[in-house]
């Protein structure tokens, strides 16, 4: 009876042990229920808050961390080193690598804006097009600059140079140097603006290509020096090259802009008849250029500039002999920007009203809505830029790619004037991938700007926003 008895208590003790003892398995599956548990919590307070989530993220991960380092030989801990089992969505790298670190730039981004900058350079290498992303990074090296983050100004400047050297047609690349040389005047660094610009010329200079474009190009590179020279003492590398600019100007059909052009040194000193005489001139020179787009063109820079002198009849009257659609619009849409700069606003509303071509004309409403919002009229501000919004939306057919740049100006200028949310808003109707992200770039930069030196923390506003194109694009 007591042998039996023993063999009884024997077998239960036996029992009990095997219950309180849990195998190594057992403990490493409660683990990881509790990390998938805490990961699916996290994913919900992602929604709200960055920084809460990425501390529950880190716990969750102490806990696989755990099964691996202390349980190596259960099938869990086995499956996870191998990449068979997945923590919520995710493999254990993808976790770490993907989820873990975005949460964390999310969450630096949130308590610091100009951490922004990672995510907007994140944004920018998702454009495909050289020269878009040139465009994107060098533009917004400049929020950056005029924040008082030249270091930041000056990574992103690095990043647009070396896309730069990737493309290949020459006077597009020149484009892109020109472009970025004019952003580093802005960092204080006038011999690398100049190195840029000498590279920008010589590859125009090496082709024959005589087309519209390289006047494009030249007149972007005589722009960018005077800037430069504008900050700096001339010296004879400055001197230099711009006569070698006007000369290749003087053979793309480009004495006229020659003389518009000057006519800005004695404008700027008050000699505004001697600026009017070399205008007149320059009109004369225009007229007589044969071809159709080149003299369209020149006559609009002439058109331009009148209005910018306040002599808007004869503005007008230069845009009624110019025979190409575009130029033509190009033309009203800088005179009514320089009515309404000058608080004429009737007048501004009467040209936008003759300008046909629609990307044109939702440029100039979006211009004079920025007006306004200057001038601490932001109801009229945001009706003229939902105005606009509604222009731009009518683009259809071959003018897709009209709608999605128009589009992008509107969503820029919002970011701008801090209505991020709207800004977004219209971010989503465009529709080249390009486009869409370097106005996601140009918002965060936009959030980013506004809190200079990073002394403040984003408003409620601008976290939404914040959380929503992580939630759109991320």
């Amino acid at each position: 009876m007591k042998k039996a008895m023993l063999h009884i208590i024997s077998g239960c003790l036996g029992m009990v042990l095997f219950v309180g003892c849990s195998s190594p398995d057992e403990k490493a599956n409660k683990l990881f229920v509790e990390a998938s548990q805490l990961i699916k919590s996290a994913q919900e307070v992602e929604k709200t808050s960055y920084p809460s989530a990425l501390k529950i993220y880190n716990e969750a991960l102490t806990k696989v961390d755990k099964i691996i380092s202390k349980y190596p030989s259960s099938q869990i801990a086995v499956k996870l080193s191998q990449g068979e089992a997945k923590i919520g969505n995710d493999t254990i790298n993808e976790f770490r690598e993907t989820v873990r670190y975005y949460t964390r730039l999310k969450t630096e981004a949130e308590e610091n804006p100009f951490s922004c900058a990672i995510l907007i350079f994140d944004v920018a290498k998702t454009i495909k097009d050289a020269n878009l992303k040139v465009w994107a990074l060098a533009h917004i090296s400049e929020k950056y600059a005029q924040s008082g983050q030249k270091d930041k100004a000056m990574e992103l400047l690095s990043k647009a140079l070396a896309v730069a050297k990737t493309i290949k047609v020459a006077h597009l690349k020149a484009l892109a140097l020109a472009d970025i040389s004019d952003k580093y005047v802005e960092v204080g660094q006038k011999d690398k603006a100049m190195e840029l610009v000498s590279q920008a010329f010589v590859l125009i200079s090496k082709t024959d290509k005589d087309s519209i474009e390289l006047l494009v190009i030249a007149m972007r590179i005589g722009m960018v020096l005077p800037h430069i020279n504008k900050r700096y003492s001339e010296d004879e590398r400055y001197d230099k090259i711009l006569q070698e600019v006007q000369k290749k100007m003087q053979k793309y059909w480009a004495k006229a802009y020659e003389l518009a052009d000057t006519s800005d040194k004695y404008a700027q000193v008050g000699q505004k008849d001697k600026a009017l005489e070399l205008l007149s001139r320059a009109l004369a020179v225009a007229t007589k250029i044969e071809e159709g787009y080149p003299k369209a063109n020149a006559l609009a820079h002439i058109a331009n500039k009148y209005a910018e002198y306040g002599q808007y009849d004869k503005a007008l009257k230069v845009v009624t002999i110019i025979q190409e659609d575009y130029p033509k619009a190009n033309a009203l849409a800088h005179i009514a920007i320089n009515y309404a700069e000058y608080g004429q606003y009737e007048k501004a509303f009467q040209v936008v009203n003759k300008i046909v071509d629609k990307p044109s004309k939702a440029e100039a409403l979006t211009d004079i809505a920025e007006n306004y919002f200057q001038f601490g009229q932001k109801d009229r501000a945001v009706q003229l830029y939902f105005q606009s919004f509604l222009v731009a939306e009518t683009i259809k057919g071959a003018g897709g790619a009209c709608r999605n740049t128009a589009l992008a100006h509107i969503a820029k200028k919002y970011a701008e004037d801090g209505q991020y949310d709207k800004a977004l808003n219209v971010v989503t109707k465009i529709e080249n991938i390009d486009q869409k992200a370097m106005s996601i770039a140009y918002i965060l930069a936009a959030v980013a700007g506004v809190y200079e030196k990073g002394s403040q923390k984003l408003d409620d506003k601008a976290r939404m926003v914040l959380h929503e194109i992580i939630r759109q694009f991320w």
